[in-house]
């Protein structure tokens, strides 16, 4: 397994977001940019050829109306997808949500002595979510002003703490 920073993984999800690509296809793509670079030379697969694109005739108003519908309401859940992707300030997916809640509960539970990484960790995959999503959650309760990291321990910020560094 590669480690690969939380921002730098935010970035590339963002970026095969916006290019409709699956995000292993841009990791593969940097790798391939900095190894030609180094004039390290990679074959390259064989592509498999497309089947053509039919378009079946839609002789029915009403289906070619829903079909309409949908397509517009599909491109407003895009739009509400795209808003939902967060650099800072922006909502959390589902699964970073779900690690958030994990990780403001065992913060919870361990009071001011707070908590390990590696006991966040175990918190979180204990649920079923990975690494990535237990990081993604500290940063994002981190950058919040909701949590501090102190002495390799994470505490829940206290009201009076203030924005202070952390």
């Amino acid at each position: 397994m590669i480690q690969v920073p939380v921002e730098v993984r935010r970035e590339m999800r963002l970026l095969a977001a916006s290019e409709g690509r699956p995000v292993s296809d841009l990791y593969v793509e940097a790798a391939r940019a900095y190894l030609a670079a180094r004039e390290r030379v990679v074959t390259e697969p064989t592509p498999i050829p497309a089947a053509p694109a039919r378009e079946a005739p839609v002789s029915d108003p009403s289906v070619s109306a829903a079909l309409a519908r949908q397509e517009k309401a599909l491109g407003e859940i895009g739009r509400k997808l795209d808003l939902a992707l967060r650099p800072e300030g922006r909502l959390a997916g589902a699964v970073t949500a779900r690690a958030i809640a994990v990780t403001l509960a065992a913060l919870t539970r361990a009071g001011p002595d707070g908590e390990t990484p590696g006991t966040l960790n175990k918190a979180c995959a204990e649920q079923d979510l990975d690494m990535n999503a237990a990081m993604d959650a500290r940063s994002f309760l981190r950058n919040a002003g909701l949590v501090q990291f102190k002495a390799n321990r994470w505490f829940l910020r206290s009201p009076e703490a203030g924005s202070g560094s952390g």
